[in-house]
């Protein structure tokens, strides 16, 4: 069965291969159905977070956690690039959004501590 999605990604996010050589890790779900990669990022503070993207779809969707407790969530579309960033000690994934959605960039903080803020 072909999946729904023929596009081919625009290398506007990282792939597996970058994710895993900057965090040394694999994605926790790859859907082929909703072409999408998810990745879950834990602190050592009962913090995790679980970020989910796609380069066909065009979406981010991030969940942060604290133990069981969700305590913020968001998903956003009109992604027009996703990258990773780092300097500092500090590790983070930088989302931008399409130009007519006139939003601030999204800051995904991976090191030293997991958080996420509006540009």
């Amino acid at each position: 069965m072909t999946p729904p999605y023929t596009e081919k990604p625009s290398h506007r996010f990282p792939g597996k291969l970058d994710m895993l050589a900057q965090f040394g890790l694999d994605p926790d779900v790859e859907d082929d159905a909703v072409p999408s990669l998810s990745y879950k990022f834990i602190s050592g503070d009962e913090m995790s977070m679980i970020v989910t993207y796609s380069d066909l779809i065009h979406f981010v969707d991030v969940t942060l956690s604290v133990g069981e407790d969700e305590v913020f969530s968001i998903a956003t579309n009109d992604v027009a690039e996703m990258r990773i960033c780092a300097e500092r000690g500090a590790c983070w994934l930088q989302v931008a959004y399409e130009p007519e959605r006139r939003l601030q960039d999204l800051y995904i903080y991976i090191e030293p501590k997991l958080s996420c803020r509006w540009g």
